[in-house]
């Protein structure tokens, strides 16, 4: 369904800016200007399938041979910036006496 979706969506935009008017408040646009918008548009696709090659293809799994271990994205150990503070008894107290 995604196809036949896609396609929809573009014709009625076409049909919107080219005869839309002022029903829609827009002007017809130039060969070339519809040229631009349909690279500019297309210059997703590359993108977004790198994105999928970064986050689940080839290049993780190599990461993850290289590290000698299969670690996935979700078992990430994060450890705090700052060790926690340790208190002594007395200032155990004089916290504690202090709360409201």
């Amino acid at each position: 369904w995604f196809v036949p979706i896609l396609v929809f969506i573009a014709v009625v935009q076409v049909i919107l800016v080219q005869l839309g008017s002022d029903f829609v408040g827009t002007t017809p646009l130039s060969g070339s200007e519809w040229a631009g918008c349909i690279v500019i548009a297309l210059a997703g696709f590359p993108m977004g399938w790198v994105s999928q090659l970064i986050h689940s293809g080839p290049i993780v799994e190599a990461i993850r041979r290289r590290r000698g271990r299969r670690v996935q994205p979700h078992q990430v150990n994060i450890k705090p910036a700052t060790p926690e503070p340790t208190w002594t008894e007395d200032e155990k107290k004089f916290s504690a006496s202090r709360t409201c």
